[in-house]
């Protein structure tokens, strides 16, 4: 089906209409909790993927202490390699089965969350069931996905590694011109690979789920009919993009407030599993609309709302 040559926008206001509708309109503090859940379960794995960072300077590596601290290390961590690996692997075991599991329920939450988005209503059970195939189909995607992300970063990673290596293997460690090059080579790399599988991981998010919701296709499926719409308004996708890292960034602005008005007290209750979701329920409602909104401006046939309570604002 193609989509007639006009400029979409995103439609914010609708979905905050949405939100309001869903969660205030009357208030309900049980279906809070209970559409509360099926957000968290929604959120397992992408919730707590939440790092920190930070920045230093360089220090005088030609000063000997510094020399001689690279050799020892170096030295420690040969003589020590095979319990070091060995130890490695359990605990990166450990991670990959937890990661593994998560997964798998995170899939299957993301359908009851939508479900319950669309249709103004909180339940658990029925849409865990209903959605099962959906689920299995975006988990194992998921799962590709997410080792393809997972080599190219490493591999990345690994040559910028292997480059320092080299110079922690010479007898005295200095930054050369060349592995300063690399160095900035490599944080250029790894951005723009950020952004890439960052814009495949919204439009699965707010277009590809909302597809699979909406007709009952597998992951594979609904990419290739959305890939279709995408061709043909490939600027309102990326605007649509650039918009979504806009709120995010002026959102992780209002929670930082937030924690810094509480005096850090707001900052743990958000850090504590389930609850967090909770007090976040209007944000994250209003982003899980947000998507297949914007998605319904193609016409009737990527409606999700159409013939709901919430198709139109009033």
């Amino acid at each position: 089906m193609e989509s007639p040559s006009i400029r979409y926008t995103v439609p914010t206001s609708i979905s905050w209409w949405r939100m309001k509708q869903i969660l205030f309109n009357p208030f309900d503090i049980g279906k809070w909790f209970v559409l509360g859940f099926t957000a968290w379960l929604a959120t397992l794995v992408s919730g707590a993927s939440q790092g920190t960072g930070g920045t230093g300077g360089a220090g005088d590596t030609d000063d000997p202490e510094i020399q001689e601290a690279f050799r020892e290390t170096k030295n420690w961590v040969m003589e020590n390699l095979e319990w070091i690996v060995g130890v490695g692997v359990i605990v990166a075991s450990i991670i990959v089965v937890v990661t593994i599991v998560l997964t798998w329920v995170q899939s299957r939450g993301k359908f009851m969350l939508l479900d319950n988005v669309v249709n103004n209503r909180a339940l658990v059970g029925q849409p865990w069931k209903e959605f099962r195939s959906e689920g299995n189909s975006l988990f194992l995607w998921s799962l590709v996905f997410s080792l393809i992300a997972f080599f190219v970063f490493g591999g990345a990673i690994g040559g910028l590694g292997w480059l320092i290596y080299l110079q922690l293997d010479a007898s005295d460690f200095v930054w050369t011109g060349p592995l300063i090059g690399y160095g900035a080579g490599f944080v250029g790399f790894v951005f723009l690979l950020g952004v890439g599988f960052a814009y495949i991981a919204r439009l699965l998010e707010d277009f590809v789920i909302p597809l699979m919701y909406l007709r009952r296709l597998k992951t594979t499926d609904a990419w290739r009919v959305f890939l279709s719409l995408h061709s043909q308004n490939v600027g309102s996708f990326i605007a649509y993009f650039l918009w979504m890292m806009l709120l995010g960034f002026a959102w992780s602005i209002v929670i930082f407030a937030f924690v810094l008005l509480t005096c850090c007290i707001g900052g743990l209750l958000l850090a504590i599993p389930y609850l967090g979701t909770v007090l976040l329920l209007p944000m994250l409602v209003f982003l899980r609309a947000l998507g297949p909104t914007f998605l319904g401006q193609f016409g009737d046939d990527f409606n999700l709302w159409k013939g709901t309570q919430l198709e139109v604002q009033p």
